[in-house]
């Protein structure tokens, strides 16, 4: 979507527009949820979130 809607005024290269997270949601309404895309989506968001939580607690100045 985004990168056939700008490859016009920026010829980029087309994996560019499989990183949007339009490409991977898609159009719930009309096409019906992918559950595969989603379940991936908000698997990485949680594996990111643990990693920053213990990132913070280790690096927490008040723990030292």
């Amino acid at each position: 979507m985004f990168g056939r809607r700008n490859n016009r005024c920026l010829p980029w290269p087309t994996w560019v527009g499989s990183l949007s997270i339009f490409h991977l949601y898609g159009n719930p309404i009309f096409q019906g949820m992918n559950w595969g895309n989603f379940l991936g989506m908000t698997g990485v968001a949680i594996v990111l979130l643990v990693i920053s939580l213990v990132q913070f607690r280790s690096a927490d100045i008040e723990l030292g």
